[in-house]
């Protein structure tokens, strides 16, 4: 025979016999032809398998070729995830092997930005060099739209709604002339033009941002006539301007 081989669990293997003419290999299962000298076999643990040779004078004896079987590491890419767009997450191998890669530039271990949905293969090879695989999928979640609108004007001492949509939960900023930063349609009372910021945030904990300018418009310059008197039953012209 050609040796007893080492493979790992999954793999095929050519076994071999001489010395014959004629060759029946009493194993049945995980080989390719019991009836010439050198088949594949792919046993899913060690297994001894026999072959009753023969040759030209039908003299007949018996061989044995031990094929071990390593089993493949144990290995877990780990839960599949949802990560808000843009986000940051890492994929941790688990398991019994040696070695451990991913692909797509993945480091194990390592935070990386999510920008779409995709599947990560962890390859785990072990001491034997044996080699076993697992997935992991990695899903992005879109954010969610967050409006306030178009940008407002109003009059210095005015104070008008801003409305937010798109979210479950808000929070504005700056905390300024507003009488709540934890509702969707605050009041906001600036003396001087502001940018409002807006951070939604919705069912699935993806939050965006959005902004509104409020311009102030000076309220005008009133100029009247000065104080007088007039006796009762008189007129007098008032002018403003």
């Amino acid at each position: 025979t050609a040796g007893d081989p080492i493979i790992c669990q999954g793999d095929t293997v050519q076994i071999e016999a001489n010395g014959g003419n004629l060759y029946n290999w009493l194993n049945n299962e995980f080989i390719s032809d019991q009836t010439i000298n050198d088949p594949n076999v792919w046993p899913s643990s060690t297994t001894t398998y026999k072959a009753l040779v023969s040759d030209v004078n039908t003299c007949e004896d018996t061989i044995e070729v031990i094929v071990t079987v390593n089993q493949l590491p144990a290995i877990d890419a780990g839960n599949d995830q949802d990560i808000c767009f843009g986000d940051s997450s890492s994929l941790n191998a688990l398991g019994d092997a040696e070695d451990y890669s991913w692909n797509n530039d993945i480091v194990n271990g390592e935070l990386f930005q999510v920008n779409s949905s995709q599947e990560y293969i962890l390859t785990g090879t072990d001491t034997n060099n044996c080699v076993n695989t697992d997935t992991v999928n990695v899903f992005s979640v879109d954010l969610p739209n967050i409006d306030i609108g178009e940008d407002l004007s109003i009059c210095i001492g005015d104070s008008v709604q801003l409305n937010a949509s798109g979210g479950e939960d808000y929070i504005w900023s700056p905390n300024l002339f507003i009488n709540d930063i934890n509702i969707s349609n605050p009041f906001v009372n600036p003396i001087t033009p502001t940018e409002y910021f807006v951070l939604g945030t919705d069912t699935n904990s993806c939050s965006n941002i959005d902004s509104i300018d409020i311009s102030i418009n000076q309220l005008p310059a009133i100029d009247v006539s000065n104080d007088t008197s007039l006796c009762y039953g008189d007129t007098i012209k008032i002018s403003a301007n």
